[in-house]
């Protein structure tokens, strides 16, 4: 080798050591990026989270809404059933139930005396019949002192009616447009035409009742004791 070659081989070696010291400088360059890289991946998830975070924030908005909506409901639900059960309790009107009074209950004399009779809280679209009997129901156990008085003629009856049939029209009593009656009636304690009843016997009572144009209704039925004396 000559001399000029070994001059050559030193000042390659003198170099060599710089050359790789670049080279790793520029490897060092190269890693020095990667740190950038995770700042970006970090932006990049504080992005998401901020749109989640805002997500939740709408929804709990929308359930403060819908909660608001059900209390209004039930506020306008209670104020409406309020209004029904006031006009329902206001357009109900309780009718009077029908009672007799009578002058004289006990004591009577058995061959038969005057009474007189009230009636109050009656519906003036029924007739009733005025009669001593057993019981009000009218059914086959049913007896009474005298007949149905469909003439006028016998006073151990009366009908009271405001809208009789034809026939009867001026033979019965009228009630008073309050429901109201005030009739004199013969009382005794037995039929003497038929003897199916006997008063000083067995239990009997002044009674009305719905007369034969409504003879099933009951609405109109009422019953007040009444006692003979040993005559």
């Amino acid at each position: 080798m000559s001399r000029a070659d070994v001059r050559r081989s030193l000042t390659l070696r003198r170099w060599l050591p710089a050359a790789w010291l670049l080279v790793v400088v520029g490897g060092c360059g190269t890693v020095e990026t990667a740190p950038q890289s995770t700042l970006v991946e970090s932006t990049s998830v504080a992005v998401s989270t901020s749109v989640v975070s805002t997500s939740v924030a709408v929804s709990t908005s929308d359930a403060v809404s819908t909660s608001d909506a059900v209390s209004t409901s039930d506020a306008v639900s209670t104020t409406v059933a309020s209004v029904v059960s006031t006009s329902t309790s206001v357009s109900t009107p309780v009718r009077p139930q029908p009672k007799i009074t009578v002058s004289q209950t006990s004591g009577l004399d058995p061959k038969g005396g005057l009474v007189t009779v009230r009636g109050s809280g009656f519906d003036v679209t029924k007739g009733v019949y005025v009669f001593v009997c057993n019981q009000a129901t009218w059914n086959a156990a049913r007896r009474c002192v005298g007949g149905i008085n469909l003439d006028g003629s016998s006073p151990l009856s009366q009908w009271i009616s405001s809208n009789p049939p034809g026939y009867a029209i001026g033979l019965t009593v009228p009630f008073a447009a309050d429901g109201t009656f005030v009739v004199p009636l013969f009382v005794r304690a037995t039929d003497e035409s038929t003897n199916l009843i006997d008063c000083t016997k067995q239990q009997c009572g002044i009674v009305t009742f719905a007369d034969h144009t409504r003879r099933d209704d009951r609405s109109q039925d009422v019953f007040v004791p009444i006692s003979f004396s040993n005559g």
